[in-house]
C-alpha cells in the first residue's frame, strides 16, 4: 500500500465544490494502520467534494490562501500544503512558517514540507500531520464556540515527521516513526508511539496534564510526567518513564528494559508487565515521595529497587540478580525466590539518611545479603514483637537508627553480626 494518506484538496471545480487530492506522505506505519486512517479522512473527504463541508488551503510555499465554502454551517478542513489552488505543487520547503488554525476548522492537515509553527483554534477535531513536516503544534485546547462542531478531545496523527506537540485540553495522540516530542499542558491525553518519542506532561512548569502513553514502536521512549498523573506502557523498546507528581502514577515496562521512577502517592512501578514474555537483562525502579508498589515480574533477570520516603512494597520475582536499596522511609522488601536468583540488600546513611524502618520479610541466608555502607554498623539484634510476626523476627538496629525487621529470624541466631556490617 503507498506510504501516504490522500485528503482532498486543491483543485475548485465550482463555486462550492472541490476535487482533486493532496498526498500526505506517511513513514513507519503499517498497511494495516494506514488503511483505518485512511477510512477516516475519506469521511471528511466526502463531506468537502459533496459540498457538505468547507476547505481552506494554504499554500505555504507562496503564502497564499484558497477557499472553498461549503453549505454547512459546521465547522471544516484547514490544510497546510504545497499545493496552489489549481491543485500545481511548488518546489521547495516551508522555512519557519508560523500560522493560525482558522476559528471554522475541525480537522488540520500539515502536508508541506519544511518548518512550520501551527497555533490551534482550540476546538480542532483532528490533526493529521505529514513525514516530511517538522510541525511545531499548539493545540491551544478549549470548548467549541457556537457554530462548530469540533470538541475536544483532539486526535493527533503524527505520519513520521519530527513533531513537536504542546497539547492543552484533551487529546488522543498517534506518533509513527520521526523524532517526535509530546508536550502535556492540561487535560487528559492518549499517545499512541509507533515511532521515537518524548514526552513530557506539565511542561512548562506550573502545568498539570494527565497522560496515558502506549510505546508500541521499536524505539525507546522518553515520557517525563511532570505536576500530572501517568499511565505508561514501554512496550518492546523500553525506556526511561517518569511519574508525575500528581501522584497515582502505573509505570509498566514490557519486554524491554525500563527506567520506572514514581513521582508521587499511590504509584505503580511493574518491570516485564502488560503481557511480556520476556525482558531485558536490566531493570530500574525508583520510588518517589509517596507511598509506592515497585515490582518486577518472573520474566525479568536483572532488577535495582530504590526505596522513597513513603511507605513502600517492594517485590521481586525475576531470575537473576536482585538490589534493594533502602531509604528513610518503611519498605516492606520480598527477595526473589526463583531458583538461581540472589538478592542483596543495601543500606547507607550517605543515600538514605538514616532511621529508616524496614523489613525483609523472605531473607534467604543461602541466596541473600545484607550490606550496609558509609560506615555505617550493626549496634544490636532483638527480638521483634511476635504479635506482628507469628514466625518470629529479629530487630536489626543499625549505628544511624536504621532499624531491620528480618521476619522468621531468630535475635540470637544474629547476634554474631552485631559490630558488623553484613550479614549472611
Amino acid at each position: 500500500m503507498s506510504s501516504y494518506i490522500t485528503v482532498i484538496g486543491g483543485v475548485n471545480n465550482s463555486a462550492t465544490h472541490v476535487s482533486g487530492i493532496v498526498q500526505v506522505p506517511a513513514s513507519g506505519l503499517s498497511g494495516t494502520s494506514l488503511a483505518s486512517l485512511q477510512s477516516i479522512v475519506d469521511v471528511v473527504n466526502a463531506a468537502v467534494a459533496n459540498g457538505q463541508s468547507s476547505m481552506v488551503n494554504f499554500d505555504a510555499i507562496a503564502g497564499k490562501t484558497a477557499t472553498f465554502a461549503g453549505s454547512s454551517s459546521s465547522g471544516g478542513i484547514y490544510e497546510i500544503t504545497n499545493t496552489d489552488s489549481t491543485g500545481a505543487s511548488a518546489a521547495g520547503t516551508a522555512n519557519n512558517i508560523g500560522v493560525t488554525v482558522p476559528s471554522s476548522a475541525n480537522e488540520v492537515v500539515v502536508q508541506v514540507p519544511g518548518t512550520v509553527s501551527v497555533a490551534g483554534n482550540g476546538y480542532t477535531s483532528t490533526y493529521l500531520i505529514g513525514s516530511q513536516s517538522n510541525a511545531v503544534i499548539s493545540t491551544n485546547g478549549s470548548a467549541a464556540p457556537s457554530g462548530n462542531s469540533g470538541s475536544n478531545p483532539n486526535q493527533i496523527y503524527d505520519l513520521g515527521g519530527n513533531t513537536t506537540i504542546y497539547a492543552g485540553g484533551d487529546n488522543q495522540a498517534t506518533l509513527s516513526g520521526g523524532l517526535d516530542r509530546f508536550k502535556v499542558l492540561t487535560g487528559n491525553d492518549t499517545v499512541l508511539a509507533t515511532g521515537s518519542a518524548s514526552v513530557q506532561a506539565g511542561v512548562p512548569t506550573g502545568y498539570a496534564g494527565t497522560l496515558d502513553f502506549i510505546n508500541s514502536s521499536s524505539a525507546q521512549a522518553t515520557v517525563l510526567g511532570g505536576h500530572g498523573s501517568v499511565t505508561a506502557f514501554g512496550g518492546n523498546a523500553g525506556g526511561l518513564l517518569y511519574g508525575g507528581t500528581g501522584g497515582n502514577n502505573s509505570l509498566i515496562g514490557g519486554n524491554g528494559g525500563v527506567s520506572l521512577v514514581g513521582a508521587g502517592n499511590n504509584d505503580y512501578l511493574l518491570a516485564g508487565g502488560g503481557g511480556a514474555t520476556t525482558s531485558a537483562l536490566n531493570n530500574d525502579l525508583f520510588a518517589g515521595p509517596g507511598n509506592e508498589t515497585l515490582m518486577a515480574s518472573s520474566v525479568t533477570q536483572n532488577n535495582l529497587f530504590a526505596a522513597g520516603s513513603g511507605t513502600d512494597i517492594i517485590s521481586s520475582a525475576g531470575s537473576g540478580s536482585q538490589a534493594f536499596f533502602a531509604a528513610t522511609g518503611s519498605a516492606t522488601m520480598y527477595g526473589s525466590t526463583v531458583s538461581g536468583a540472589t538478592n542483596t540488600y543495601f543500606f547507607s546513611s550517605s543515600l538514605q539518611g538514616g532511621g529508616g524502618n524496614d523489613v525483609l520479610e523472605n531473607f534467604n541466608s543461602k541466596t541473600d545479603n545484607i550490606v550496609i555502607l558509609s560506615g555505617v554498623n550493626i549496634v544490636s539484634v532483638t527480638g521483634a514483637n511476635n504479635g506482628n510476626y507469628p514466625t518470629g523476627a529479629a530487630l536489626v538496629t543499625l549505628s544511624d537508627n536504621t532499624q531491620i525487621t528480618m521476619v522468621g529470624y531468630n535475635a540470637s541466631n544474629l547476634q554474631k553480626f552485631v559490630g558488623g556490617s553484613i550479614i549472611t
